[in-house]
């Protein structure tokens, strides 16, 4: 893989990765024009994927600080409230339990976490499946077309204003549900958890920054499964890896902010009309390939 090509697969990466058009399915278009060896692949997207996390860790990085701590002090309150249990019981204490989500915060860091579960599950699972979609351009190009109704369906539902205070379980739940689903090439992971969020009544800037957050935990824990099934060395430029990260991530950054600038402008439906065109596409060139 030449620094060109690791500079264009960037690129691709960074813009993609933040817009609801499955990122994965248009590095795979790509590699595929472009005639790359599979081989050292699986790594250099791994790279790819690790640039755009800085990219989206760096962008919300007050936000993350506050909710780790977040999670912290709901732990710290959930062990303080098992000890006045035991103690209630044991001296009859009438001493008030703390009440666990008590900020913004803390109920944004508790969903956060419930949406990463039916992710991490669903994802796993459907692991094998993936691994036989990236397979060929013509299941990428069909799920392309799922996105596309999801997109649709979410156009049509009206404007939400649920912000972290109004957010339900349930609403996290569906949200990591539609995500898990997009560990497929085709099925957008920012788009599906964006889908799930406008349908649960999200405003649409929550819905963005919920989705984006909530696709962090998801892209680690895809990350660290891709790395255990890679085997044996793989050659390839280090130079190549090095540029390939730098250019996502740098691209990934202001893809970030220009999504979160037009998201009350832009419908859903433009991109789910893209989603229709891009899906024509892999599909006539794996007929033609």
């Amino acid at each position: 893989m030449s620094i060109l090509e690791a500079v264009l697969l960037g690129i691709i990466q960074g813009i993609t990765e933040f817009l609801p058009v499955s990122s994965s399915a248009h590095l795979v278009l790509a590699q595929q024009l472009l005639n790359i060896q599979n081989d050292p692949t699986i790594l250099f997207d791994l790279s790819l994927h690790l640039g755009t996390l800085a990219a989206v860790i760096w962008f919300f990085h007050k936000d993350l600080r506050k909710v780790i701590l977040s999670l912290f002090g709901i732990l710290q309150d959930l062990i303080c409230n098992l000890k006045l249990w035991f103690r209630h019981r044991s001296t009859n204490s009438e001493e008030p339990y703390r009440k666990v989500l008590s900020t913004n915060y803390r109920r944004l860091a508790f969903m956060l976490v419930i949406s990463a579960i039916p992710t991490a599950v669903i994802g796993f699972l459907m692991r094998g499946i993936a691994v036989l979609a990236f397979e060929s351009l013509l299941m990428p190009g069909i799920l392309f077309f799922i996105t596309a109704v999801m997109l649709l369906v979410a156009d049509m539902v009206p404007k939400g204003k649920k912000i972290p205070r109004n957010m339900k379980p349930g609403d996290a739940v569906i949200a990591g549900v539609f995500q898990g689903c997009s560990v497929l090439p085709g099925i957008s992971s920012f788009g599906t958890g964006f889908s799930a969020c406008l349908l649960a009544g999200f405003s649409r800037k929550f819905a963005v920054k919920y989705s984006m957050l909530m696709s962090i935990p998801a892209v680690i824990g895809g990350m660290i499964l891709e790395l255990t099934s890679v085997s044996g060395p793989v050659s390839a430029d280090p130079g190549a890896y090095i540029v390939g990260t730098l250019v996502s991530a740098v691209v990934a950054f202001f893809s970030i902010r220009t999504m979160l600038r037009i998201v009350s402008g832009i419908k859903p439906r433009v991109f789910a009309f893209y989603c229709v065109i891009v899906g024509v596409i892999f599909i006539a060139v794996s007929f033609a390939l």
